[in-house]
């Protein structure tokens, strides 16, 4: 959960801290690390792999989100352990659960002929039930993370041998 772990910290995030503008009210943005990847499987067989979601740099409120495949691919599954979840704020400091491991598991029937399939993984609203009990634990200091529809995703290529 270090910030420097993740693109763009010393060159976009400092400037936050280090000269914050007292206009400005970050609400919401977010990422993904890494956008991308690639992993190897052979039909039959199961993988482990993950990807990151973060708070944007200076965003001052807590946002809610459930990640969730976009499309079906047949013959290939993939669960997430934890897909819905509240990402924290980054600003004035970093809290704890800024940013969040989103765990994936792969896994590719028998059936599956050899070639490169991709996976996509999009923030989508989070339940009600889970919005309204985070609308009450952040003292109302809290956005739906898919409400602004950035198109920002995360995407696993999975090459089945």
């Amino acid at each position: 959960m270090q910030p420097e772990f993740f693109p763009g910290f010393k060159e976009n995030a400092f400037s936050y801290w280090l000269h914050p503008d007292p206009n400005r009210h970050n609400v919401f943005g977010y990422g993904f690390y890494p956008p991308f990847q690639q992993v190897q499987a052979k039909a039959g067989e199961t993988v482990q792999t993950a990807f990151f979601m973060q708070s944007g740099w200076g965003v001052q409120t807590n946002q809610g989100t459930r990640i969730e495949l976009k499309g079906q691919i047949e013959g290939i599954t993939a669960s997430i352990k934890e897909p819905e979840f509240l990402l924290e704020h980054s600003f004035p400091k970093f809290s704890k659960n800024w940013a969040k491991k989103i765990e994936v598991q792969v896994s590719v029937e028998k059936n599956v002929l050899p070639g490169t399939y991709r996976l996509e993984f999009f923030p989508t609203p989070p339940s009600n039930e889970s919005r309204q009990k985070w609308l009450k634990e952040t003292n109302r200091q809290y956005y739906d993370a898919a409400s602004y529809g950035f198109g920002v995703h995360a995407a696993i290529e999975v090459k089945v041998n």
